[in-house]
């Protein structure tokens, strides 16, 4: 865990240790190496413990060079610091700051960032889900783009008659399922539809995909949520999700498909 700030608490100066220690010579001094400790201590790759690496305590000279103390100043706060529980030494010389977790709250800063971690994978797993989906409608919109501006530069050529048998196989291949939508989920909605003798051509199926698109464009539904919903309500076309918590449907009115 890296974290480059730390915690005090704003009373630091009336805890009653630290009005006590202070009151030793040079106890403004020593103030400044207990917080210097606190820093080395969450700066360690073991906060907590104050080492220059793991098992590498340091040492009195060390610590009056980082902090521009005198080494019988350094002495007497480790002193001070142990005889009131502050910190603990290790029989290695490694010092540890007592209840420095705790007081940091670093398993609730770890949890936190967890948290955080997860929401920003969801978010980008959908924003790459919505970006293939994307993807295929613009495939899509492409290739019949392209196939109208034949039919009408090539007006004088007759009309191309494909081998029999050959049309169906075409037709069927048109359609192709977006990665980002779950095949479970979109078999089941296929089910939905089976039962309600909704259409199931390629065409009609392209057109669910492009609402999907549009819905998830213009109210921010996810496509496999919008999907969900028609599953368990038992429909076989596609709406968004908000209008059915005000009662109306702004997108696709009345449009079956």
């Amino acid at each position: 865990m890296v974290i480059d700030w730390l915690k005090l608490d704003v009373n630091i100066l009336n805890d009653e240790k630290i009005r006590i220690i202070r009151t030793y010579p040079d106890g403004d001094s020593l103030f400044v190496l207990w917080v210097g400790l606190l820093c080395l201590a969450m700066k360690s790759r073991r906060p907590g413990i104050i080492e220059i690496a793991d098992g590498m305590p340091y040492s009195i000279d060390d610590l009056a060079g980082l902090f521009d103390l005198e080494k019988k100043t350094v002495e007497l706060g480790l002193s001070l610091f142990s005889k009131y529980q502050m910190i603990s030494v290790f029989s290695g010389g490694s010092i540890d700051v007592i209840n420095f977790s705790k007081h940091q709250k670093l398993e609730q800063i770890e949890r936190s960032r967890e948290q955080v971690r997860e929401r920003v994978k969801k978010y980008r797993e959908k924003q790459k889900r919505n970006a293939l989906l994307t993807s295929n409608t613009v495939t899509g919109n492409a290739t019949d783009t392209d196939t109208d501006t034949d039919t009408d530069t090539d007006t004088d050529l007759p009309p191309y008659s494909p081998p029999e048998g050959k049309v169906k196989a075409s037709a069927k291949d048109e359609f192709v399922l977006p990665e980002e939508i779950p095949t479970e989920t979109w078999d089941a909605y296929m089910e939905v539809r089976k039962k309600k003798k909704a259409a199931q051509t390629p065409y009609a199926l392209n057109l669910v995909i492009k609402k999907l698109v549009r819905i998830r464009d213009e109210c921010g539904d996810d496509p496999v949520d919008v999907l969900d919903k028609s599953i368990t309500s038992g429909w076989s076309d596609v709406y968004p999700l908000k209008a059915y918590s005000g009662g109306s449907r702004s997108i696709g009115e009345g449009v079956r498909i």
